[in-house]
């Protein structure tokens, strides 16, 4: 038998024929070509630094910032042709309002900058060569009470004698006086006094002060509280003999109806007595005494000072006024580039801002001398003294003013000769101690209107009052509001130079609009301070808004 062998057959080499490899590089060639091509094409679709796509979606995207912030502006602070700066809500987490302004030289190819705050400027467009900011505004009409309407001078309380007359001595301790309450018609709102007259002699050397003040009196007809006026009358102007002496009461402090008044005879002078004034037995009540410099007083029912008193009630008045301007649209162009025409962006902003010349605010949550509120590059307050602030008295938010702090003033320098409103949250903490705030507004022709609201801690209760400096360190009382709460109080002053009035506005109840007298006294500082007279009061918020009234 003959066996046969099968033999696997021969295995292929591995690797590629020539003729597969020429197919695979002619494939390759192909696609290498394919790909240059759209490698090529996407090179030539990505712009180039200066192509006019860009230099649109630079502008878009620009504008759009501008506007997205404007949105939510709640006051427009400065505007120019070429810059706006507005506040808005806190967007730097701290809690307070910031301050964001955008500007451009006017000149073509100078950068659109951004400055938040006190931080540096970004720039946002680097090549601008136009910008137009058109603000569209309307005026609401805010009223308020005016001034009151005086009747013509009549009697408030008359004693003119009896034959049970008595002589009292008025001296360092020993004062005298009269309780009264005047009757009015019903439409009256207000009643002053312009007028008083007493029986009355100077007593030996002439040397003293005689002080002729109004008091507010409690519902058992003594003083209390205080002087709220008080004129000054030399001794020496005084007869040598009992006479009538008659003073004019130059203060335009104004009580309420049915209020209850003393006037009170008074000196403070070591040296002697003031003047003797005549009283009379057996024809009160109302005769009030005090031997102790009225810290305490005595109500005699049978006595009465033989007295004169005159004076007007007030009635109400027309209201006033006030035409505030705030912003319902703006109109944003820029031209950036090479470009030959403006983009333009429409916004309406969420709070219709109020349109402003000045604006001052402070939260006091950090050195009010480094806060920018109006975004013009420098600090909106320095201290009277030149001296640094000490960040020590400043504890959550609120500014603790020692007796021996500077006062801060308001920078720069304004004239407040448009309506200013004065908006401040304070508090006085200690018996005696007083928070002022003091505005010198008006200015114009070398005078203008001294203001001063001082707030001054009583036992219990605070009381707020209203001046006008008619003269050097010569308060005329506007204003008196006694009995506060001893919390935070917030007071509002509404100034109209074109009016020549201040309104009162006090934990939002009206306390009155006034007129006002310009004087020389205090022309030369253009400044609202804030200050302590005795240290243990509480500052916490205060905003300053000037103009508002534009068309």
């Amino acid at each position: 038998m003959t066996l046969t062998r099968n033999n696997p057959p021969a295995r292929r080499a591995l690797g590629y024929t020539l003729v597969e490899a020429t197919v695979a590089i002619a494939v390759m060639s192909v696609l290498l070509v394919a790909i240059g091509s759209v490698l090529a094409m996407a090179m030539q679709a990505v712009p180039s630094a200066d192509d006019p796509l860009l230099t649109r979606l630079e502008t878009t995207q620009a504008l759009q910032q501008i506007a997205d912030e404007f949105q939510f502006a709640t006051h427009i602070v400065a505007q120019t042709p070429n810059a706006i700066t507005f506040s808005v809500p806190d967007r730097t987490g701290d809690g307070a309002p910031d301050t964001i302004a955008y500007s451009w030289s006017g000149n073509p190819g100078s950068p659109l900058t951004r400055m938040i705050n006190n931080s540096a400027a970004t720039v946002v467009v680097a090549d601008v060569h136009s910008l137009g900011l058109n603000l569209i505004k309307t005026n609401v009409v805010e009223t308020y009470p005016g001034l009151l309407v005086p009747s013509a001078e009549q009697q408030l309380s008359t004693h003119l004698g009896n034959s049970n007359a008595n002589d009292q001595t008025v001296t360092q301790d020993n004062w005298h006086g009269q309780s009264f309450t005047p009757v009015f018609p019903a439409e009256a709102v207000a009643w002053r006094v312009s007028r008083v007259r007493f029986v009355a002699r100077r007593v030996d050397i002439p040397t003293s002060n005689l002080f002729v003040q109004l008091w507010p009196a409690d519902a058992a007809g003594r003083p209390i509280g205080g002087a709220v006026v008080q004129e000054t009358v030399h001794e020496s102007s005084l007869p040598a003999s009992m006479q009538w002496h008659e003073v004019t009461i130059g203060s335009p402090l104004r009580f309420n109806p049915g209020d209850s008044a003393c006037l009170v005879l008074a000196e403070n002078d070591l040296a002697g007595y003031a003047a003797s004034v005549r009283t009379d037995a057996g024809a009160g009540p109302g005769y009030v005494y005090t031997g102790n410099a009225g810290n305490s007083w005595s109500f005699d029912h049978g006595s009465a000072l033989q007295h004169e008193f005159v004076g007007v009630y007030f009635t109400p008045g027309p209201d006033q006024t006030l035409a505030r301007s705030y912003v319902t649209r703006a109109r944003l162009a820029l031209t950036t580039g090479d470009l030959a025409e403006a983009h333009e962006v429409t916004v309406r902003p969420l709070n219709q801002p109020e349109l402003l010349s000045r604006y001052w605010r402070l939260d006091f949550d950090g050195d009010p001398t480094a806060v920018d509120a109006n975004g013009d590059g420098q600090g909106d307050w320095t201290t009277a003294n030149g001296q640094p602030f000490d960040t020590g008295d400043l504890s959550d938010g609120v500014w603790c003013p020692t007796s021996t702090d500077p006062a801060i003033d308001s920078h720069p320098d304004c004239d407040f000769d448009e309506p200013t409103t004065v908006d401040v949250r304070f508090r006085a903490t200690g018996t005696g101690s007083a928070a002022t705030v003091w505005v010198n507004a008006d200015h114009g022709g070398g005078k203008c209107a001294t203001i001063v609201a001082t707030l001054t801690k009583q036992p219990g209760s605070q009381t707020l009052a209203v001046s006008n400096m008619t003269a050097l360190h010569h308060p005329a009382l506007l204003a008196s509001v006694p009995d506060l709460s001893p919390g935070m109080v917030e007071l509002r002053l509404l100034i109209d130079p074109d009016a020549n009035t201040i309104n009162v506005r006090v934990n939002g109840a009206d306390a009155g609009t006034y007129g006002y007298a310009r004087s020389l006294a205090y022309a030369s500082q253009p400044y609202i301070r804030l200050f302590s007279s005795n240290g243990k009061v509480v500052f916490d918020e205060l905003k300053v808004r000037v103009g508002g009234t534009g068309g």
